[in-house]
């Protein structure tokens, strides 16, 4: 299956935006913040080079989902159910597994763990369902 760049953009852009909702005050940032012991000062103090964050956050998501039309086209998923399943598989197998061992071996909070592992999830299938539902 030939890579659609646009498609390839927009579900990483979308995937972005869900992100920086996701970890905003108005979703789970107040919480992510407390479970991880972070002050909003202190993430400001962190982020030296915004603009190199976030450029790098958004490329893992391109990456991200350049695998996933790979994992898409090599399966031959059609239609958004498919896609979705795809993503939730993907995500269990690979990524809450991972952020599981975090939590055991790290000593992180079941808190955490679900905040993280569960926006991992939803930008998967965000990124699924722009796929399959592309035009």
């Amino acid at each position: 299956m030939e890579v659609n760049y646009l498609a390839l953009l927009v579900a990483s852009a979308a995937a972005f935006v869900a992100g920086a909702l996701w970890y905003s005050p108005m979703l789970f940032g107040k919480a992510w913040m407390k479970e991880t012991g972070i002050t909003a000062a202190d993430a400001k103090k962190n982020c030296k080079n915004p603009a190199m964050t976030y450029g790098i956050a958004f490329l893992s998501n391109v990456v991200t989902a350049y695998v996933l039309w790979y994992f898409m086209g090599m399966l031959e998923i059609v239609g958004s159910e498919a896609a979705a399943m795809l993503a939730f598989w993907i995500w269990l197998g690979f990524m809450a597994m991972k952020d599981l061992g975090g939590m055991l071996w790290e000593g992180s909070s079941f808190n955490l763990f679900l905040i993280n592992t569960s926006h991992r999830l939803v930008n998967l299938v965000i990124m699924a369902l722009i796929f399959a539902n592309w035009v």
